[in-house]
């Protein structure tokens, strides 16, 4: 929660705004380096604006991955390499 002077802002799901956000900022990245390739002077600006959106568009599926798998601690499970008992006791 982000407290304005009158109002708040809530994030309820932080899961969903992530990505949203990340389509978003891809989006005004590719929009800004087309707008630079109209000028040659901004070409390499513009190239620059789509590797940044490249990248962001891969970490998309990082994101999408990371939402997908659930590390969870099995309960009674002992890892027996770290704690080696001595036979017999």
């Amino acid at each position: 929660m982000i407290q304005f002077s009158k109002c708040r802002l809530i994030i309820q799901d932080r899961r969903v705004l992530v990505p949203i956000l990340n389509d978003t900022m891809v989006s005004i990245w590719y929009i800004a380096g087309s707008i630079c390739f109209f000028y040659p002077v901004n070409k390499e600006t513009g190239v620059l604006l789509f590797l940044l959106g490249s990248i962001q568009l891969f970490t998309r599926n990082l994101i999408r991955i990371m939402k997908s798998i659930q590390i969870k601690l099995v309960s009674g499970y002992r890892n027996n390499s770290r704690n080696p008992q001595k036979s017999g006791q």
